[in-house]
């Protein structure tokens, strides 16, 4: 198995425990393999690095998407 897949496992095996993502949330596992894609473009090879920077960028992501629909929600 190479860095990516890898890293894309274990990326989705956290996202999916750690925040309940279902296994039919496409948008998420999208978000997770371009993210990897785009490290190992830059020559990343680590899984863990590789994973990490992926929980990290869609977590962020994720966060400051709930914020908007909750400032929707309020107003």
């Amino acid at each position: 198995m190479d860095a990516g897949s890898r890293a894309y496992d274990i990326a989705w095996h956290f996202v999916s425990t750690a925040y309940g993502v279902g296994e039919d949330d496409l948008v998420t596992q999208a978000y997770l393999a371009a993210h990897i894609l785009r490290q190992v473009k830059r020559g990343e090879r680590r899984p863990i690095a590789l994973a990490n920077r992926a929980i990290d960028a869609w977590a962020n992501c994720a966060g400051a998407e709930a914020g908007v629909a909750r400032a929707v929600a309020i107003s």
